[in-house]
């Protein structure tokens, strides 16, 4: 919803499991849904002005070959916005939103961290092989390098917006300085800018208020708080609606 008001967008949400648009979302105005495979997107070159590939890449088989579609698919001067678990991560879940099929409990926290560390102890901490892993900034980067040559990576300042009004925001800005932020985020955040084109229809400011309110409002969180500053894009006058791509692995 978050896109549509502010930003004025037409939304696609697409996830390789999507038989039907999930109940909450049912005859939304300016959102469908797509049954698609993010490694071969049923989309024409330069569709989309905003990719939202939130906790998503870590699941896909051939991630290398996601982000090519994904830069694919965007417009020059479009943005992807991309977040996953940190692999270098200490303790991972403690900020997580509760979801579809996993409640926001500690005893849940305490297993998937145990899983973790199962997993690293095993030498099995790894996507391919079912662990809930993530990627390294550096393995992630260079990926991303092939395909955009402008990254900024927003782990610190995703991080510090979210829990900017928690009783833990203290210590996070702490653990978000270097070196700690390398072991310390449970997970990273980049937003990457494709090839520049006539004009931008959305400044890096916008977009990563953008990434962050879209992307850390979760059932039980409240979007109103969440907004991170007021956002003026190009008016609507002065361009075309903004369309923007949701890839997800459950709604």
């Amino acid at each position: 919803a978050f896109p549509q008001q502010r930003l004025e967008a037409r939304l696609t949400a697409c996830d390789l499991d999507l038989e039907a648009p999930p109940e909450p979302f049912a005859g939304w105005p300016g959102l469908e849904f797509r049954r698609a495979d993010v490694c071969d997107l049923p989309f024409a070159d330069g569709s989309f002005d905003l990719v939202f590939y939130h906790h998503v890449i870590e699941h896909v088989d051939d991630p290398a070959r996601s982000l090519a579609e994904l830069a694919r698919v965007l417009r020059p001067e479009g943005w992807l916005f991309v977040g996953t678990p940190n692999r270098h991560r200490l303790l991972s879940a403690f900020g997580a939103h509760r979801q579809r099929h996993w409640q926001r409990t500690w005893r849940n926290k305490l297993r998937e961290n145990l899983a973790d560390w199962k997993a690293r102890l095993a030498g099995r901490f790894r996507n391919e092989l079912g662990a809930h892993a993530g990627f390294s900034t550096g393995g992630l980067d260079r990926m991303l390098a092939r395909h955009f040559a402008d990254r900024r990576w927003l782990t610190a300042e995703y991080l510090r917006f979210k829990y900017g009004e928690s009783l833990l925001r203290l210590p996070i800005r702490v653990l978000t300085l270097r070196p700690l932020i390398y072991l310390a985020a449970p997970s990273i955040y980049a937003m990457c800018r494709k090839e520049k084109g006539d004009a931008a229809l959305l400044s890096p400011d916008d977009g990563a208020a953008a990434l962050f309110a879209a992307t850390s409002c979760g059932p039980d969180t409240s979007p109103a708080r969440k907004a991170p500053r007021s956002l003026s894009p190009v008016p609507l006058k002065d361009r075309r609606p903004l369309r923007v791509m949701f890839v997800t692995t459950s709604m």
